[in-house]
């Protein structure tokens, strides 16, 4: 039996329906919907959120995304800032050492602006 973690958990609670329980994202991904609009990416090494800095990553779980063509709506009325960092402490302990390092070099350069 897998133990699920307060921070695997608010992820499954909140994000799994659209990015799905494995983190897979929907199928081709890459292609739009019919009405053209951007469909939910994998939030694992397959996808594009580690390339991210932290505080985009809050923005965008927060306040939703900021590219009019997706669907990703904000969870600041759900989730609170401690949860919200549970997400994206989950999603950061399914990358791999590269990716991870990737991430925390853009979350230092975008610190420093």
């Amino acid at each position: 039996m897998t133990r699920v973690t307060t921070r695997q958990f608010t992820y499954l609670q909140n994000c799994a329906t659209c990015h799905q329980p494995n983190l897979s994202g929907t199928d081709n991904w890459k292609i739009r919907n019919e009405n053209g609009r951007l469909k939910p990416p994998p939030l694992d090494s397959a996808g594009h959120v580690w390339r991210h800095s932290d505080s985009l990553l809050i923005e965008v779980v927060t306040d939703g995304s900021f590219d009019p063509d997706s669907n990703m709506k904000g969870f600041t009325d759900w989730l609170s800032d401690s949860e919200i960092a549970d997400v994206i402490e989950f999603l950061r302990s399914t990358w791999g050492p590269e990716d991870g390092s990737f991430q925390w070099s853009s979350t230092w350069q975008a610190s420093q602006q």
